[in-house]
Protein backbone atom coordinates (compact mmCIF):
# COMPACT_ATOMS: atom_id res chain seq x y z
CA UNK A 1 0.00 0.00 0.00
CA UNK A 2 3.15 2.09 0.07
CA UNK A 3 3.64 4.79 -2.54
CA UNK A 4 6.61 4.97 -5.15
CA UNK A 5 8.98 7.50 -4.88
CA UNK A 6 7.14 9.11 -7.91
CA UNK A 7 3.76 8.91 -6.34
CA UNK A 8 5.18 10.47 -2.99
CA UNK A 9 6.32 13.64 -5.44
CA UNK A 10 2.93 13.60 -7.11
CA UNK A 11 1.25 13.83 -3.54
CA UNK A 12 3.22 16.69 -2.43
CA UNK A 13 3.09 18.42 -5.58
CA UNK A 14 -1.17 18.07 -5.54
CA UNK A 15 -0.65 19.21 -1.46
CA UNK A 16 1.32 22.19 -2.94
CA UNK A 17 -1.16 23.24 -4.88
CA UNK A 18 -4.56 22.64 -3.52
CA UNK A 19 -3.72 23.09 0.37
CA UNK A 20 -0.66 25.58 0.58
CA UNK A 21 -1.49 27.81 -2.24
CA UNK A 22 -4.96 27.74 -1.09
CA UNK A 23 -4.76 28.54 2.57
CA UNK A 24 -1.81 31.73 1.43
CA UNK A 25 -4.30 32.14 -1.09
CA UNK A 26 -7.38 32.65 0.89
CA UNK A 27 -5.13 34.56 3.98
CA UNK A 28 -4.41 37.30 1.30
CA UNK A 29 -8.26 37.44 0.38
CA UNK A 30 -10.10 36.88 3.21
CA UNK A 31 -10.93 38.09 7.04
CA UNK A 32 -9.97 35.18 8.49
CA UNK A 33 -10.81 31.64 6.48
CA UNK A 34 -11.63 28.42 7.72
CA UNK A 35 -10.28 25.52 6.21
CA UNK A 36 -11.13 21.74 6.40
CA UNK A 37 -9.17 18.87 6.55
CA UNK A 38 -8.20 18.15 2.85
CA UNK A 39 -6.30 14.73 1.82
CA UNK A 40 -5.08 15.44 -1.67
CA UNK A 41 -4.47 12.30 -4.25
CA UNK A 42 -1.89 12.42 -6.99
CA UNK A 43 -1.13 15.56 -9.13
CA UNK A 44 -1.57 14.65 -13.08
CA UNK A 45 -0.79 16.73 -15.40
CA UNK A 46 2.41 17.13 -17.86
CA UNK A 47 5.26 15.32 -16.88
CA UNK A 48 3.47 12.65 -14.16
CA UNK A 49 4.28 9.86 -15.78
CA UNK A 50 8.73 10.43 -14.59
CA UNK A 51 10.16 10.57 -11.65
CA UNK A 52 11.89 13.36 -13.39
CA UNK A 53 9.11 15.27 -14.07
CA UNK A 54 7.14 14.79 -11.33
CA UNK A 55 10.10 16.41 -9.52
CA UNK A 56 10.41 19.15 -11.72
CA UNK A 57 6.47 19.80 -11.00
CA UNK A 58 6.82 20.07 -7.44
CA UNK A 59 10.01 22.26 -8.02
CA UNK A 60 8.09 24.83 -9.77
CA UNK A 61 4.92 24.65 -7.36
CA UNK A 62 7.27 25.19 -4.42
CA UNK A 63 8.61 27.92 -6.04
CA UNK A 64 5.65 29.30 -5.48
CA UNK A 65 4.69 29.20 -2.40
CA UNK A 66 8.05 30.35 -1.59
CA UNK A 67 7.44 33.78 -3.51
CA UNK A 68 4.11 33.98 -1.85
CA UNK A 69 5.90 33.92 1.39
CA UNK A 70 8.64 35.90 0.00
CA UNK A 71 6.45 38.39 -0.90
CA UNK A 72 4.68 38.53 2.78
CA UNK A 73 5.44 41.53 5.24
CA UNK A 74 4.76 41.77 8.88
CA UNK A 75 1.00 41.86 8.54
CA UNK A 76 0.64 39.46 6.34
CA UNK A 77 2.68 36.97 8.42
CA UNK A 78 0.22 37.65 11.40
CA UNK A 79 -2.48 36.85 9.32
CA UNK A 80 -4.71 33.64 10.68
CA UNK A 81 -7.47 31.25 10.07
CA UNK A 82 -8.96 28.40 12.05
CA UNK A 83 -8.40 24.61 10.71
CA UNK A 84 -10.75 21.94 11.39
CA UNK A 85 -7.88 19.76 12.89
CA UNK A 86 -5.37 22.41 13.94
CA UNK A 87 -7.21 25.20 14.85
CA UNK A 88 -6.04 29.09 14.88
CA UNK A 89 -3.22 29.07 12.58
CA UNK A 90 -0.79 32.08 11.02
CA UNK A 91 1.91 31.91 8.29
CA UNK A 92 4.40 30.22 10.44
CA UNK A 93 2.40 27.96 11.48
CA UNK A 94 1.36 26.85 8.35
CA UNK A 95 5.13 26.54 6.64
CA UNK A 96 5.56 24.14 9.95
CA UNK A 97 3.05 21.86 9.01
CA UNK A 98 3.99 21.76 5.36
CA UNK A 99 7.35 21.02 6.29
CA UNK A 100 5.83 17.90 8.62
CA UNK A 101 3.85 16.53 6.01
CA UNK A 102 6.95 16.94 3.93
CA UNK A 103 9.32 15.31 6.20
CA UNK A 104 6.97 12.35 6.62
CA UNK A 105 5.92 11.66 3.09
CA UNK A 106 10.58 11.67 2.43
CA UNK A 107 10.47 9.05 5.33
CA UNK A 108 7.99 6.80 2.76
CA UNK A 109 10.57 7.46 0.16
CA UNK A 110 13.89 6.67 2.49
CA UNK A 111 12.72 3.73 4.11
CA UNK A 112 11.34 2.34 0.87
Amino acid sequence: GEWSAREVVLHLTAVEEEVWHARLDALASETFPHWPWVEPGLWSGPGADTFAGALAAFAARRAATVARLDALDETGWARTGRHATFGILDVAALVRIAADHDEEHLGQIASG
